[in-house]
């Protein structure tokens, strides 16, 4: 028997997001973040209110970013002049757009530029949704089990306004595997939903490993940026820790 999902309210949800991402404590109330002070907003509510204290968008921006991503990618910034050149035009229309593919060899830095094209992008008022994941934690979100809707999860991915996928083609390929990379590519090409993916695939071999069908519209609907370098890992210089949002 399938297990409802237990609802969680978005207000508390909020106040946990804000809570991981360090924002400042209300002085009279040190429990509540400062922006999402219950008391405080009560305590101003009434006839003669002259002050509403709201979040502001830099706030939620970065409690959902410091919520939602990995914190080894939490501070990435893109300064690949390509990728920044991407960023900047979808910036301006982030729930219709062209897509980004990063390709590179291990260790040469896609994961950060394309954690930074994201942020950048999200850094703005205007709220829109977003994912971002690994190609086999995407895939193993989808594989039916109790509990689970999948349908539901697919189509999170392919209607959300920017999706990051990570690794992209490292998932063991089976037909199941290609069916689902399908399914959320074509459906995001034909809507142009900006899509960001990492992979160490040669622009040859996507076709040979994601299927003609798909490499097509990859070839179609994104900017292909090769990344260049050396293994920032082995040298030790990731460009993680930068505190700057």
């Amino acid at each position: 028997m399938p297990v409802e999902p237990k609802r969680i309210d978005p207000l508390f949800l909020e106040k946990l997001m804000a809570k991981r991402a360090g924002l400042p404590r209300c002085e009279k109330h040190p429990e509540y973040v400062e922006t999402l002070c219950d008391p405080c907003v009560q305590a101003d509510k009434g006839p003669n209110r002259t002050v509403q204290m709201q979040r502001s968008w830099e706030d939620v921006r970065k409690a959902e970013w410091f919520s939602k991503v990995e914190e080894r990618h939490q501070y990435a910034r893109v300064d690949h002049e390509g990728a920044r050149e991407w960023s900047t035009k979808v910036r301006e229309t982030p729930a219709r757009g062209r897509s980004l593919l990063l390709l590179g060899e291990v260790g040469v830095g896609k994961t950060y530029q394309a954690y930074g094209a994201l942020k950048r992008i999200l850094w703005q008022e205007k709220r829109f949704s977003w994912v971002a994941t690994d190609e086999m934690t995407l895939m193993n979100s989808m594989r039916p089990r109790d509990g689970v809707d999948s349908t539901s999860v697919l189509e999170r991915y392919q209607n959300v306004d920017i999706l990051l996928i990570d690794d992209f083609g490292t998932a063991k390929m089976s037909e199941w595997v290609e069916e689902k990379s399908n399914a959320i590519i074509s459906y995001r090409h034909s809507r142009v939903k900006p899509t960001i993916l990492t992979s160490n695939l040669l622009p040859g071999e996507i076709k040979e490993v994601m299927g003609g069908r798909a490499a097509s519209r990859l070839a179609e609907m994104c900017d292909q940026i090769a990344i260049k370098g050396n293994d920032w890992r082995r040298s030790g210089q990731t460009g993680y820790g930068d505190p700057t949002f």
